[in-house]
């Protein structure tokens, strides 16, 4: 019985090492986000049951930190399941989350969103089919 290499288990994902199991879990959290219309939020749970995994909301946190670079998700519309902004607010990253929000005429007052209102709601055909997928090309670990 062969055992796997450590290329088997782990692949590069823009420069990160993240389990080959992980990988195709990640894709499913991308192409959720990346369906996610102007205007419109969801929660990391939100996205992770989209994905596949209803308890893998942390893994969204992740999965958003290790998106290509040469890609662009509107990672500003993930917030927690309350509404709030979960990046620090001494975080850069929090005001500009604040600044893409509003510019999609998403109010956010002391930094929540009323999820009640801008909540995505993925309409039946998304739910049955997925959200539309896309190429997440990821490059393979060099040995």
């Amino acid at each position: 019985m062969r055992l796997p290499s450590i290329s088997d288990v782990f692949r590069s994902v823009d420069g990160h090492r993240v389990k080959a199991t992980s990988q195709e879990f990640y894709r499913r959290i991308w192409n959720a986000v990346a369906a996610i219309p102007p205007g419109r939020v969801a929660s990391y749970g939100q996205i992770a049951e989209l994905a596949g995994n209803s308890r893998g909301a942390r893994s969204v946190g992740h999965a958003l930190r290790l998106v290509p670079v040469s890609r662009e998700l509107p990672w500003h519309r993930i917030l927690s399941a309350t509404g709030r902004i979960s990046i620090p607010v001494a975080h850069s990253a929090h005001k500009e989350q604040i600044r893409r929000l509003i510019g999609e005429s998403v109010p956010v007052i002391r930094d929540r969103v009323d999820m009640s209102r801008y909540r995505w709601q993925p309409d039946l055909d998304e739910l049955v089919w997925g959200p539309p997928v896309f190429d997440w090309s990821m490059p393979e670990v060099d040995e």
